[in-house]
């Protein structure tokens, strides 16, 4: 979804994409040291919503649902995290001394703009292995 910050168009309602990967360049040991987090679940939670709402309550923006307590990740240097586009994720505030670094890649299907509304419906289509 567009916010200042993200390089999404305001015009978009979203851009989603296929998985995120999360590659880990410093150990991250300890809460509120700029975790990667996660509310577990929150994907089927999410998926759930918009069977029964239609995408277009995206245009309120996020669905205000219960998604559950969040999880920070703590992690070493090389750690590598696979994560599908809608489980809700976001940065911990980094309240230690210590630099946190990390790269992220969006890895997108190449036909994901012609089904980019019917994955948001049917999270695993485009899964197979």
């Amino acid at each position: 979804m567009p916010t200042p910050l993200n390089g999404v168009p305001a015009d978009v309602l979203v851009r989603n994409f296929t998985v995120l990967v999360g590659v880990f360049l410093s150990p991250v040991r300890s809460e509120f040291a700029g975790n990667f987090t996660v509310w577990p679940g929150s994907h089927h939670r999410l998926e759930q919503h918009f069977r029964e709402h239609g995408l277009e309550t995206l245009s309120n923006g996020m669905p205000d649902i219960p998604l559950g307590p969040p999880i920070q990740l703590m992690v070493e240097a090389g750690d590598v995290v696979l994560c599908h586009y809608q489980l809700a994720h976001a940065v911990a505030a980094n309240l230690s001394t210590a630099d946190r670094y990390t790269v992220h890649f969006r890895l997108e299907l190449a036909d994901i703009n012609q089904r980019r509304w019917e994955l948001m419906t049917d999270i695993w289509q485009g899964w197979h292995i």
